[in-house]
Parts: structure tokens; C-alpha cells; sequence
């Protein structure tokens, strides 16, 4: 588990090393989906709700 400190510092040198944001958004957004088909009943609504900023296009992605 990564603290909150520890995942921006992983996100900056990702970025730094030319990773984008938004290839980031999507890469969490798909391992956050699959979680999802994993747990969740193939019959199964799911609603994803998330407020503003990175949490919000990571949602978009997992959506």
C-alpha cells in the first residue's frame, strides 16, 4: 500500500521519465476495471462517482 506522499512522488518520476498524465488516467482507470469485472457480478450495474481533478479522469478511464 502507498501513502498519498508516496504515490505523487511515483507519479512525478513517471512523468519526468515522459510518462503523460493521461497515459497514467488510463492505465489506472483499465487496472481499476479490472477489479472491478473481478469482484463484481458480470450482471451487475456499477455507478462511478468521483469528484474533480485526476480522480475524475481516472474514473472517466475505468468507466
Amino acid at each position: 500500500m502507498l501513502t498519498a506522499d508516496r504515490m505523487r512522488a511515483v507519479e512525478a518520476n513517471a512523468v519526468a521519465l515522459g510518462v503523460s498524465r493521461r497515459q497514467l488516467a488510463e492505465a489506472s482507470g483499465s487496472a481499476v476495471a479490472r477489479e472491478v469485472r473481478g469482484c463484481a457480478d458480470a450482471a451487475a450495474s456499477v455507478a462511478v462517482v468521483a469528484g474533480r481533478g485526476a480522480n475524475g479522469g481516472v474514473a472517466l478511464a475505468a468507466a
